[in-house]
Protein backbone atom coordinates (compact mmCIF):
# COMPACT_ATOMS: atom_id res chain seq x y z
CA UNK A 1 0.00 0.00 0.00
CA UNK A 2 2.61 2.24 0.59
CA UNK A 3 4.89 1.72 -2.77
CA UNK A 4 1.43 2.24 -4.35
CA UNK A 5 0.19 5.39 -2.31
CA UNK A 6 3.72 6.60 -4.06
CA UNK A 7 2.65 6.37 -7.19
CA UNK A 8 -1.03 6.52 -7.36
CA UNK A 9 -2.81 10.22 -6.64
CA UNK A 10 -6.48 8.68 -7.01
CA UNK A 11 -7.96 5.16 -7.50
CA UNK A 12 -11.42 5.06 -9.27
CA UNK A 13 -13.53 1.54 -8.21
CA UNK A 14 -17.20 0.44 -9.36
CA UNK A 15 -18.12 -1.80 -6.37
CA UNK A 16 -21.46 -4.35 -6.45
CA UNK A 17 -24.13 -3.69 -4.37
CA UNK A 18 -22.44 -5.75 -1.56
CA UNK A 19 -19.45 -3.53 -1.56
CA UNK A 20 -17.53 -6.38 -3.68
CA UNK A 21 -14.79 -4.36 -6.30
CA UNK A 22 -15.62 -5.28 -9.84
CA UNK A 23 -13.48 -2.77 -11.62
CA UNK A 24 -10.42 -0.25 -10.68
CA UNK A 25 -8.38 2.01 -12.59
CA UNK A 26 -5.27 4.58 -10.82
CA UNK A 27 -4.21 7.58 -11.98
CA UNK A 28 -1.23 9.49 -11.59
CA UNK A 29 -0.61 13.38 -11.40
CA UNK A 30 2.99 14.77 -12.58
CA UNK A 31 2.44 18.34 -13.28
CA UNK A 32 -0.33 19.22 -15.88
CA UNK A 33 0.05 15.46 -16.91
CA UNK A 34 -2.20 12.28 -15.89
CA UNK A 35 -1.50 8.70 -16.47
CA UNK A 36 -4.32 6.64 -16.30
CA UNK A 37 -3.54 2.72 -15.14
CA UNK A 38 -4.39 -0.74 -16.60
CA UNK A 39 -7.44 -1.08 -15.77
CA UNK A 40 -8.52 -4.08 -13.73
CA UNK A 41 -11.70 -6.10 -13.80
CA UNK A 42 -13.25 -9.18 -11.69
CA UNK A 43 -15.06 -10.33 -14.26
CA UNK A 44 -13.30 -9.74 -18.31
CA UNK A 45 -17.33 -10.07 -19.25
CA UNK A 46 -18.47 -6.87 -17.90
CA UNK A 47 -15.58 -5.00 -19.55
CA UNK A 48 -17.94 -3.18 -21.89
CA UNK A 49 -20.28 -2.57 -19.35
CA UNK A 50 -18.14 -1.33 -16.47
CA UNK A 51 -15.27 1.20 -18.45
CA UNK A 52 -18.04 3.67 -19.94
CA UNK A 53 -18.97 3.64 -15.61
CA UNK A 54 -15.01 4.00 -14.57
CA UNK A 55 -14.94 6.72 -17.74
CA UNK A 56 -17.84 9.00 -16.79
CA UNK A 57 -16.40 9.52 -13.29
CA UNK A 58 -12.49 9.93 -14.49
CA UNK A 59 -14.99 12.85 -16.74
CA UNK A 60 -15.88 14.27 -13.44
CA UNK A 61 -12.63 14.48 -11.09
CA UNK A 62 -10.18 14.81 -13.80
CA UNK A 63 -10.84 18.91 -14.52
CA UNK A 64 -10.50 19.29 -10.79
CA UNK A 65 -6.57 18.52 -11.09
CA UNK A 66 -5.76 20.85 -13.61
CA UNK A 67 -4.23 18.67 -16.12
CA UNK A 68 -3.36 19.34 -19.66
CA UNK A 69 -3.07 15.79 -20.58
CA UNK A 70 -3.66 12.24 -20.23
CA UNK A 71 -1.64 9.12 -20.82
CA UNK A 72 -2.70 5.81 -20.91
CA UNK A 73 -1.22 2.47 -22.57
CA UNK A 74 -4.22 0.48 -23.46
CA UNK A 75 -5.01 -1.54 -26.18
CA UNK A 76 -8.97 -1.45 -25.86
CA UNK A 77 -10.57 -0.03 -28.78
CA UNK A 78 -13.13 1.91 -25.97
CA UNK A 79 -10.21 4.76 -24.93
CA UNK A 80 -10.52 5.73 -28.52
CA UNK A 81 -13.72 5.35 -29.61
CA UNK A 82 -15.31 6.62 -26.82
CA UNK A 83 -13.47 8.74 -24.61
CA UNK A 84 -11.42 9.96 -27.43
CA UNK A 85 -7.79 9.08 -27.11
CA UNK A 86 -5.48 9.17 -30.09
CA UNK A 87 -1.96 7.72 -30.62
CA UNK A 88 0.14 10.42 -29.06
CA UNK A 89 2.56 11.65 -32.05
CA UNK A 90 6.20 12.18 -31.54
CA UNK A 91 5.63 15.75 -31.18
CA UNK A 92 3.15 14.88 -28.19
CA UNK A 93 5.72 12.34 -26.81
CA UNK A 94 8.35 14.79 -25.93
CA UNK A 95 5.72 15.75 -23.58
CA UNK A 96 5.41 12.61 -21.94
CA UNK A 97 6.60 12.48 -18.30
CA UNK A 98 9.53 10.24 -17.89
CA UNK A 99 7.92 9.23 -14.36
CA UNK A 100 5.45 7.73 -16.59
CA UNK A 101 7.71 5.31 -18.65
CA UNK A 102 9.77 5.63 -21.89
CA UNK A 103 8.15 7.61 -25.32
CA UNK A 104 7.36 4.45 -27.06
CA UNK A 105 4.76 4.25 -29.80
CA UNK A 106 1.82 3.11 -28.54
CA UNK A 107 1.00 5.44 -26.14
CA UNK A 108 -3.14 6.97 -26.38
CA UNK A 109 -3.14 10.88 -25.10
CA UNK A 110 -6.24 13.27 -24.86
CA UNK A 111 -5.63 16.34 -24.86
CA UNK A 112 -7.74 17.64 -21.91
CA UNK A 113 -7.16 21.78 -22.27
CA UNK A 114 -4.27 23.68 -24.09
CA UNK A 115 -1.21 24.53 -22.29
CA UNK A 116 -1.14 28.15 -24.18
CA UNK A 117 -5.24 28.95 -23.25
CA UNK A 118 -4.33 27.83 -20.10
CA UNK A 119 -1.15 30.28 -19.57
CA UNK A 120 -3.33 33.20 -21.01
CA UNK A 121 -5.61 32.75 -18.82
CA UNK A 122 -3.20 32.99 -15.81
CA UNK A 123 -1.86 36.10 -17.20
CA UNK A 124 -5.60 37.24 -17.42
CA UNK A 125 -6.20 36.46 -13.95
CA UNK A 126 -2.63 37.98 -12.67
CA UNK A 127 -3.60 41.65 -14.58
CA UNK A 128 -7.36 41.29 -12.58
CA UNK A 129 -5.43 40.64 -9.22
CA UNK A 130 -2.98 43.37 -10.16
CA UNK A 131 -5.41 45.94 -10.68
CA UNK A 132 -7.40 44.96 -8.00
CA UNK A 133 -4.17 45.54 -5.78
CA UNK A 134 -3.73 48.59 -7.42
CA UNK A 135 -7.33 49.87 -6.58
CA UNK A 136 -6.76 48.16 -3.11
CA UNK A 137 -3.44 50.53 -2.73
CA UNK A 138 -5.01 53.76 -4.01
CA UNK A 139 -8.40 53.35 -2.13
CA UNK A 140 -5.72 53.08 1.05
CA UNK A 141 -3.60 55.92 0.25
CA UNK A 142 -6.90 57.66 0.10
CA UNK A 143 -7.53 56.63 3.71
CA UNK A 144 -3.95 57.86 4.55
CA UNK A 145 -4.82 61.34 3.22
CA UNK A 146 -7.78 61.00 5.56
CA UNK A 147 -6.17 59.97 8.61
CA UNK A 148 -3.16 62.72 8.02
CA UNK A 149 -5.54 65.42 7.33
CA UNK A 150 -7.72 64.68 10.40
CA UNK A 151 -4.47 64.11 12.42
CA UNK A 152 -3.27 67.70 11.42
CA UNK A 153 -5.99 69.48 12.39
CA UNK A 154 -6.04 67.37 15.48
CA UNK A 155 -3.05 68.45 16.20
CA UNK A 156 -3.47 72.05 15.59
CA UNK A 157 -6.55 72.44 17.81
CA UNK A 158 -4.33 70.83 20.53
CA UNK A 159 -1.88 73.73 19.66
CA UNK A 160 -3.95 75.77 19.84
CA UNK A 161 -5.71 74.93 23.15
CA UNK A 162 -2.31 74.61 25.14
CA UNK A 163 -1.57 78.29 23.58
CA UNK A 164 -4.84 79.30 24.76
CA UNK A 165 -4.04 77.68 28.30
CA UNK A 166 -0.64 78.89 28.59
CA UNK A 167 -2.11 82.48 28.01
CA UNK A 168 -4.34 81.91 30.71
CA UNK A 169 -2.21 80.99 33.50
CA UNK A 170 0.26 83.46 32.03
CA UNK A 171 -2.57 86.22 32.80
CA UNK A 172 -3.76 84.65 36.06
CA UNK A 173 -0.17 85.01 37.81
CA UNK A 174 0.23 87.45 40.46
CA UNK A 175 2.85 90.33 38.93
Amino acid sequence: AEELEKVFTEFQVVEDGQGKVLAAIGLHIEKGDGKLYDETFLDFALTDTLRPIIWERLQLILPNFGLFRVWMQNAAPFWKKSASFSEASREMLVKLPANFGPPDPGWLVLQLKSERASLESVDKTFAMFQEAERARTEALKQRAKTVKVISTIFAALLLLLALIGLAYFLRRQPR
